[in-house]
């Protein structure tokens, strides 16, 4: 089909739907991340990439996960809990690579999230929690937290659920952090700049905010400090967020747990 086509005929079913084209790019659609507009959106957008390419593909992002799961590969059956990992992302992009590797990913995420991305699961293998309090008795080789911890209500507690999971492995990624005291803003953003893949047009654009919390690096160190052991931090994006003046860039943690590795 033609690409100009294509964008003709999702603009036709946005006037057949009723939705108004806005020039003022300032409209406020939600102030709240477990908004159902929200995980309305990232599923659907998660579920086109799969329709449209079979897997979702690999961008500047996701080789984070490719190399990990390269490095865990001589582990079978891991068990992986995904916290914040939306409509399960993380998975439909590891999947076709690492599938027999897998014997079950957990995406711990909002309640909206979960209803959402439930209902359209592509892979038995692939189950979705509202808590982690809710799988704390259950064992997990592999904890994975991209870009999640920050957006947390209490990134603290969230910090410290993580832990108890006891995994063998965990990898934070895209986390924010820096030397300043720890900061809670509100940060602002396209609705069409969450979740993977290309922007769907059946859906109005406009502005979603949500908390996020920039943590002191010597605190989020420390709480691994008893129990894990840090195999590498690197920093991965410059400048992401800039708060009172001061840029924020987002580090990328391996931790390996003392006693279980």
């Amino acid at each position: 089909m033609n690409p100009s086509n294509s964008l003709i005929a999702r603009f036709a079913q946005r006037l057949k739907n009723g939705i108004p084209f806005r020039s003022d790019k300032t409209i406020v659609l939600s102030k709240n991340y477990d908004d159902p507009l929200i995980a309305e959106y990232v599923t659907r957008k998660t579920m086109d990439g799969l329709r449209n390419t079979n897997s979702l593909d690999f961008n500047s992002q996701n080789y984070r996960y490719f190399a990990l799961f390269a490095f865990l590969s001589d582990h079978s059956g891991l068990r992986v809990l995904d916290f914040g990992g939306g409509a399960g992302q993380h998975f439909y992009s590891l999947e076709k690579y690492f599938l027999n590797r897998i014997s079950n990913w957990t995406v711990v995420e909002t309640k909206s999230m979960v209803i959402a991305a439930s209902k359209v699961a592509a892979n038995t293998r692939l189950r979705f929690e509202e808590s982690i309090s809710s799988i704390i008795d259950q064992e997990f080789d592999f904890v994975l937290a991209s870009s999640s911890i920050q957006y947390s209500k209490n990134p603290i507690k969230t910090l410290e659920e993580l832990i108890n999971v006891n995994a063998r492995y965990m990898f934070i990624t895209r986390m924010p952090v820096w030397d300043n005291p720890t900061t809670t803003v509100i940060q602002k953003s396209r609705l069409s700049s969450n979740g993977p893949g290309r922007q769907l047009y059946e859906f109005e654009d406009g502005v979603v905010e949500y908390q996020l919390t920039i943590l002191n690096r010597e605190i989020f160190e420390r709480y691994f400090e008893e129990r894990f052991e840090q195999i590498f931090c690197s920093l991965e994006s410059e400048g992401v967020h800039k708060i009172e003046g001061r840029v924020v860039s987002q580090y990328g943690y391996l931790f390996r747990n003392k006693e279980l590795a």
